[in-house]
């Protein structure tokens, strides 16, 4: 289902804001410009950022920890609940940073 949101460009206000919520939103305008707005790409970029998140993850624990060990807190990383958002469509890319 298409939205009606007019589409971004580099040189709209809200993208030249500083901070991280403008790395959020250029992030949000190239996905929406490269997608035509598809909700598969929007998920797809959750899922990725997600999987990257947790290969971080797993780099750190096994510098601290056996790889074994390692291997199950990233697994345990990906799949533990905390990373249920009550809006999923919008907390995956707001939310890399932080996980």
């Amino acid at each position: 289902m298409k939205s009606d949101v007019p589409p971004a460009s580099p040189s709209t206000p809200w993208l030249q804001s500083p901070g991280l919520a403008a790395v959020t939103t250029a992030v949000w305008a190239v996905t929406w410009m490269v997608s035509n707005g598809s909700a598969v790409a929007f998920h797809a970029l959750g899922l990725i950022l997600h999987a990257a998140a947790t290969g971080l993850g797993v780099l750190l624990f096994a510098e601290l920890m056996p790889l074994r060990v390692a291997t199950t807190a990233g697994v345990l990383f990906a799949v533990h609940p905390v990373h249920v958002e009550a809006t999923p469509g919008t907390a995956p890319v707001r939310s890399w940073p932080h996980t």
